[in-house]
């Protein structure tokens, strides 16, 4: 190479550096359910027809998977039965699996094409292909993410009809849990996916992680867990557990809507566990206790940037549900809205010292019992900050009770938060006011369970900049819509911080400052009227006004113009 010239150095690199690109496109594993071809996985038109001969050919290479749309199920290929309900789709280390792609014989290599909404990829637990249930008969787990590390990666797929319900065994059965995706040991990344319509007996409809003597660390991002059950237990959508190990999992920019749980947490249930979710949706999610989250024992959760909206508990904890003191949530930039149940029909906390930091909490129904906002039992102590609690309604109305209640062991410390009726309670930093908020858009809490509303803040709002920048927790830059966290001296209350320079009114129409002008055409048809020729001209006698008129000679304006 040395003895080259320069020109014959640089086709030698462009050269290079072509074939090592056309190298790179080449080490993907095509998969296409009608592909036509040889089916060794080499194109879209060669691409396997089954994805768990692609999984067993880049276990192998190491090779990513690409997935054009259609629908797989994971008792086809290497050599399974058809209908064996234990089959399923094993993720890989070092194996990305990307669904979405239109599969097009010419579009090799080309990842820009690729769009999960547009080219949906399913994999479906529907075994025999009826389009329902069928216990025994439908794969237990869809997916299973065990003994795997973040290197296996699962990207733009909609997961559906997994059945984890089995005769026996109860919740110890694996295949009683994670009906979408089943990890025990492993922390697999999932992201883009859509897990809809699965279901499990005991625990976690769509994704059942459970740490057992090992650790248990998945990650999920931009995924939508909609309208899946838990028959007779716990996580409607998702359920972790450590049992001998420590389960961690982190939940960013997720959505969870209308999944059910027969016992707690709707949408999301913790236990022996260390949780992150960060923003997130929760809504019309339902269960006996904790509509949308329920936290067992031995947690430490972090809930921020996120929406609580419409979720339903026939209980306790309309969207989140702490039933000790092993557990630690703490809260941040979160909207709790349109919640319903008899006690906390946003958050019920029993024993629990829950923190919050910026909140707002608001329109929350406490159907037949207490606490429309938070209810406190049992020793149950939280530190509340920077905090709206307003509108919020129990049996006996909106007065400061409905916002904050505590049973006669429980003491919240409220500071720098506005709370309707005005707050009596303990307070150590003090400095609560009682004045309307002034929501852009308030709602009425008898609509409960509801998704209604704005409580952003109005321009002249007591809120804003009425909260203490000391209680801001460390690392927290942004509101809940991604904007600066402190925009002027001091911090909001609430969840959102209002920003003086938006300005989405129509702006003040100008006054018009009106004069009659006559102004002849020239050679070319046109005419020139230059803003200081007109008193109080716009444009501070910069710029001009050009009319090009044809077949007249001359035109006239006045203020009728």
């Amino acid at each position: 190479f040395f003895f080259l010239g320069r020109h014959e150095q640089a086709l030698f690199l462009s050269f290079l550096f072509c074939f090592l690109l056309n190298q790179i496109h080449a080490q993907v594993i095509y998969v296409k359910e009608n592909a036509i071809g040889s089916n060794d996985g080499s194109s879209w038109t060669h691409a396997y027809t089954s994805l768990q001969d692609a999984l067993a050919a880049a276990a192998i290479s190491g090779e990513d998977v690409w997935v054009a749309e259609g629908t797989y199920f994971p008792d086809e290929g290497m050599g399974l039965g058809n209908d064996n309900p234990f089959s399923t789709f094993t993720l890989v280390n070092e194996v990305t699996i990307y669904g979405g792609f239109p599969g097009l014989p010419g579009q090799e290599g080309l990842f820009d094409l690729r769009d999960p909404e547009a080219f949906e990829t399913v994999l479906s637990g529907d075994l025999n292909q009826n389009n329902q249930y069928d216990d025994w008969l439908d794969a237990y787990h869809v997916t299973s993410g065990g003994g795997t590390d973040s290197t296996a990666v699962i990207d733009g797929f909609t997961i559906a009809y997994g059945n984890a319900v089995f005769a026996g065994g109860g919740g110890f059965n694996l295949q009683n849990r994670g009906g979408g995706m089943m990890i025990q040991n492993g922390s697999p990344t999932v992201r883009r996916c859509v897990f809809r319509s699965n279901r499990a007996n005991f625990f976690g409809g769509a994704i059942s992680n459970l740490a057992a003597f090992a650790p248990g660390n998945p990650t999920i991002e931009d995924c939508l867990f909609e309208v899946n059950f838990c028959l007779m237990g716990d996580g409607g959508a998702i359920h972790n557990e450590g049992f001998g190990g420590i389960a961690e999992i982190s939940i960013h920019n997720s959505h969870f809507v209308k999944n059910v749980a027969a016992e707690n947490g709707g949408a999301f249930f913790g236990n022996v566990l260390e949780a992150k979710i960060d923003g997130c949706t929760f809504t019309a999610n339902f269960a006996l206790r904790g509509g949308a989250i329920y936290t067992q024992d031995f947690i430490i959760i972090e809930v921020s940037n996120s929406y609580f909206q419409g979720n339903i508990a026939e209980l306790e904890g309309g969207a989140v549900h702490n039933p000790n003191e092993t557990v630690q949530p703490k809260f941040i930039n979160n909207v709790f809205s349109g919640n319903l149940s008899p006690l906390g029909a946003a958050v019920f906390s029993s024993g629990a010292d829950a923190s919050f930091y910026n909140c707002t909490v608001s329109a929350n129904h406490a159907m037949g019992g207490l606490g429309g906002g938070l209810a406190n039992v049992n020793d149950a102590n939280p530190a509340i900050s920077n905090s709206i609690f307003w509108n919020n309604l129990d049996d006996e109305g909106t007065g400061m009770a409905a916002q904050i209640y505590d049973d006669s062991t429980s003491a919240s410390d409220v500071s720098y938060s506005t709370v309707q009726g005005g707050w009596t309670g303990a307070s150590t930093g003090g400095n609560n006011i009682s004045d309307d908020p002034l929501f852009t858009e308030e709602v009425d809490p008898t609509t409960a369970p509801s998704v209604e509303g704005d409580l952003s803040l109005q321009e002249d709002s007591p809120a804003i900049n009425a909260g203490n920048n000391d209680d801001v927790p460390d690392g927290v830059d942004e509101d809940i819509t991604g904007e600066d966290r402190i925009l002027q001296d001091t911090v909001d209350m609430g969840a959102f911080e209002f920003n003086p320079d938006d300005d989405d009114d129509e702006p003040d129409p100008l006054e018009a400052n009106c004069q009659d002008l006559l102004r002849y055409l020239d050679v070319n048809g046109q005419v020139q009227i230059f803003a200081e020729e007109i008193d109080g001209g716009s444009t501070g006698g910069e710029g001009n006004l050009t009319l090009l008129i044809e077949g007249q000679q001359s035109i006239t304006l006045d203020c009728s113009d």
